[in-house]
């Protein structure tokens, strides 16, 4: 969702879930077919956090080796992040078209440092919540910016819902915690803003 204050403009993440859902789904079949039981039995007593042996871990390396050179795998994982590359670069584009077209300057982007390495929602949920590559479409998208002539800026996503930076409200950002769990707040300021957006 972004906003440049005269209305939010929503881009749905739906078919790019299905279509990486896809790719998983391939992904994972063709894995079951080519892992061997000796491989998914040390990978089983890592999981009961036991201590594999040097031998068993260098074991462990060459049947990972061999399952991953195959070129069918290979092919899902190229085509899949080929697709996925593309989708964000279209995305990206899209948003920088909108703010050209309403002589948007600036950007603010919501970002929290490591949201998704913290992310605990259970195996199936993170993998949903991994699926769109955050870190790559804010890259894609300051590369667009860059070309168009927008300065893109991020701060905590926190802030991004409860300011706005298009009507010169202040931008804040949290700083390490105190003993006590509460928070020093620093605001952001700029002489003459240009005009702005938040996504």
């Amino acid at each position: 969702t972004f906003s440049s204050g005269g209305g939010n403009c929503v881009l749905s993440n739906d078919r790019m879930e299905k279509k990486i859902s896809h790719f998983n789904t391939l992904y994972d079949d063709r894995l079951a077919k080519l892992i061997p039981q000796e491989l998914k039995d040390l990978q089983a007593r890592e999981g009961k956090e036991e201590k594999l042996t040097r031998p068993e871990i260098i074991r462990k390396k060459q049947l990972l080796k061999v399952v991953f050179s195959d070129p069918a795998l290979r092919t899902i994982i190229s085509d899949r992040d080929a697709w996925a590359k593309d989708a964000l670069n279209k995305i990206a584009h899209g948003i920088v078209s909108s703010l050209v077209k309403g002589k948007v300057e600036l950007i603010i982007v919501g970002l929290n440092q490591k949201w998704k390495q913290n992310s605990e929602m259970g195996s199936s949920q993170n993998r949903r919540f991994h699926n769109t590559a955050h870190t790559k479409c804010l890259q894609v998208l300051r590369h667009q910016c860059t070309k168009a002539n927008i300065v893109l800026i991020t701060t905590e996503e926190l802030f991004t819902s409860k300011s706005s930076f298009a009507n010169d409200q202040p931008l804040e950002t949290h700083q390490s915690q105190k003993p006590n769990n509460t928070h020093n707040v620093k605001t952001l300021t700029e002489s003459n803003p240009p005009k702005a957006t938040k996504l």
